[in-house]
């Protein structure tokens, strides 16, 4: 079982006319859904190998590799799991500043899984590095440099070489990397479920503190739990002959404005964190700091950033 992180925000534009049901306030309960994922995991799906992956970093020769796997005798199923962005030092596997805040990502290295300490992706923004490693290309290869710029039917990707090697693929959750037109060669069902995202801004636009991205918590349903659950129920109807599949679940969590529901919500006191990182990164490229000035970072202190913390988890 391999695992890795990968840094990705975003949202995209194109390609977004795949199925898209709504459904705020429905889903398994939150305790429960995380119970019937690791039950179906201890049971390997009546046996069948599955490779769980938080992001499979691809470096060519795909069609030697798919033409491989679809000669392999009990083919693994594959199970991609990726939050939009989120730095790896969050993570306690990789020395998380806030202890027990990642008690599962923690367990699953420890069990069973492959942790990479120098995973990098080819760019650190959503479509460009979904794109990249969707194809194994490096982004300036075909000059995927915008969020608009998704993968076309004529292109490779490795959703497609996976359901011409007779997987079922399916998806449940945000896009930002297929076009349109790539849709029917690449899935078999693509599904964004609808759910809350995240609260309330607290400071009105005036107020510096209004630009921190820092939210009051989620009171409904997320739309990540709403897709998680109807994976899980998707994979419950999984027999031992069924063909083999890849299940792509792609997060919208964490993305900003910064939100989450109680009582993850409040699970972090923000005075046990370290200090916020320097508005002058010193030998980081110049975009480093403007993004900064345009979002009015560079004005914010470390304790107006703390403050606000306190008062959203009491909103």
């Amino acid at each position: 079982v391999r695992s890795c992180h990968a840094r990705l925000h975003l949202q995209g534009k194109e390609g977004e006319e795949h199925t898209r049901l709504h459904n705020n306030n429905t889903g398994a309960p939150r305790q429960q859904y995380t119970e019937d994922l690791k039950s179906i995991m201890a049971s390997r799906l009546h046996s069948q190998r599955v490779l769980c992956v938080v992001l499979l970093a691809l470096v060519g020769g795909q069609v030697a590799t798919m033409a491989s796997i679809s000669n392999m005798p009990g083919r693994p199923n594959f199970i991609f799991f990726q939050p939009d962005e989120m730095r790896a030092d969050v993570l306690g596997t990789y020395g998380g500043s806030a202890e027990g805040l990642t008690p599962n990502f923690d367990a699953f290295v420890e069990e069973s899984a492959v942790r990479f300490d120098q995973p990098h992706v080819s760019y650190t923004v959503c479509s460009q590095s979904r794109v990249a490693f969707a194809t194994g290309w490096p982004t300036h290869v075909r000059g995927y440099r915008g969020i608009d710029q998704l993968l076309h039917s004529y292109e490779p990707n490795l959703f497609k070489y996976l359901k011409n090697n007779s997987y079922e693929v399916q998806w449940w959750g945000k896009n930002d990397m297929l076009a349109t037109d790539s849709w029917e060669d690449s899935v078999n069902s693509a599904q964004t479920l609808g759910g809350d995202k995240w609260g309330d801004n607290l400071y009105d636009v005036d107020d510096l503190r209004n630009y921190s991205m820092l939210y009051t918590p989620v009171t409904n349903d997320t739309s990540d739990l709403n897709n998680l659950a109807a994976a899980i129920s998707w994979l419950k109807t999984r027999s031992a002959d069924s063909d083999p599949f890849m299940l792509y679940l792609p997060l919208s969590y964490p993305h900003p404005p910064y939100s989450c529901p109680e009582p993850w919500y409040s699970s972090v006191d923000p005075d046990s964190l370290p200090p916020l990182r320097p508005h002058d990164l010193e030998g980081k490229p110049d975009y480093h700091a403007l993004i900064r000035q345009y979002r009015n970072f560079d004005q914010l202190t470390a304790d107006q950033v703390r403050a606000e913390d306190r008062d959203s988890g009491e909103g």
